[in-house]
């Protein structure tokens, strides 16, 4: 069942669109995390096509239509889980539902964080590039109400899980993905000078824990 699980969490950060803020360039320089993202890693629209971390050549062009696909991506989980359910023994498919949920309660909270704040890190945004934010968010909202009519979730909780939101963080917003795009479109276009991020070995609690506090403002 683990290859159950692993695909639907993939699809999840399928066709997902998301950035750092500029604003906690100096917190992170002044942290553990010092060096471990490059400065023109901030203020930077990143959009991972797949599950693979591909980055999108020109996201003003093809964000909001391909964006527009991750309903059938989340459409396709949701067909996933209603196969399974009738495959497997009830408390395997608990199991992997109640995995699932709280991967899910984690991408409520970050696609809403990100509508609520990326016209204060992009004043002059593209309305397309918006528009793909606030879709994503919508789709993330309409697939968990869909759960919850299918399978007796409960609600969202106003406050998502921290550890939830940490083990999404690493998959969605971990330094590996980062630094496999090669092409990530920034909205103010910047030349950009390749450079060599030291590999330094730090606990990934650490790195979660300051990324929460700093980037998602959630206490915990």
């Amino acid at each position: 069942m683990t290859d159950i699980s692993e695909q639907l969490i993939a699809n999840i950060t399928k066709k997902y669109i998301f950035f750092f803020p500029s604003a906690i360039y100096s917190d992170v320089e002044t942290s553990i995390l010092a060096g471990m993202i490059a400065k023109d890693s901030y203020d930077v629209v990143a959009y991972n096509q797949d599950q693979l971390g591909a980055i999108t050549h020109d996201i003003e062009q093809i964000a909001l239509v391909d964006i527009l696909n991750k309903n059938k991506v989340l459409q396709n989980n949701l067909l996933l889980l209603l196969d399974t359910k009738d495959k497997v023994s009830k408390n395997v498919f608990q199991f992997i539902l109640d995995d699932y949920k709280q991967h899910m309660d984690c991408h409520l909270f970050i696609t809403s964080w990100l509508v609520d704040n990326v016209k204060h890190t992009f004043p002059n945004l593209n309305i397309s590039i918006f528009n793909a934010f606030k879709s994503q968010n919508l789709f993330f909202t309409n697939h968990y109400a869909q759960l919850e009519q299918y399978f007796n979730l409960n609600p969202l909780d106003a406050k998502p899980d921290r550890t939830a939101i940490l083990k999404n963080m690493k998959s969605t917003f971990s330094i590996p993905e980062l630094e496999k795009a090669s092409s990530m479109v920034p909205v103010k276009h910047k030349p950009k000078t390749p450079r060599k991020r030291p590999k330094l070995q730090i606990d990934d609690d650490a790195i979660d824990h300051f990324l929460l506090k700093t980037v998602f403002n959630v206490d915990l």
